[in-house]
């Protein structure tokens, strides 16, 4: 028992000392995803906000700069992880251009409710207009969809 108990515990804490092992990988080891890590990524597991789970890609962490952005129309991660777990299981944390055309052009658009301020669409239109300004691709998708 002590045996299980040495190896479950190995594989979730963070930097151990095997690679197939840890959750996140120490600087010692390859740059690739562990077993266990792949599986929190891909799975659903986490509840939002709304009781849902979800897989982490599809959560958003609730900050006042993604929340002034975005409002009630993502979903948030109902639990607080640290920073350096969110990253790594793939929780949305930073909103950009792409980010914010996918979701204007793609889940709000098909929604069949959607509600956010002037201001909150000044904001993000805001966003997408100082980033096509410096970044081609942006500028380029934003020709591309409007035709």
């Amino acid at each position: 028992a002590d045996e299980w108990r040495t190896a479950l515990r190995a594989r979730v804490v963070l930097g151990s000392e095997t690679a197939e092992g840890a959750l996140l990988p120490n600087s010692t080891m390859p740059a690739r995803p562990t077993q266990l890590l792949r599986l929190l990524q891909t799975q659903r597991w986490l509840i939002s906000t709304d009781g849902v789970l979800h897989a982490p890609n599809e959560l958003w962490v609730s900050t006042k700069q993604v929340r002034s952005l975005l409002g009630g129309g993502v979903a948030y991660a109902a639990t607080a992880l640290p920073d350096e777990m969110g990253r790594a299981i793939g929780l949305n944390v930073h909103v950009g251009a792409a980010t914010a055309l996918a979701l204007i052009g793609g889940a709000w658009a098909t929604a069949s409710t959607f509600s956010a301020s002037v201001a909150q669409m000044s904001r993000l239109l805001e966003l997408i207009c100082e980033e096509a300004s410096s970044d081609a691709s942006v500028k380029s998708r934003l020709c591309t969809e409007r035709r």
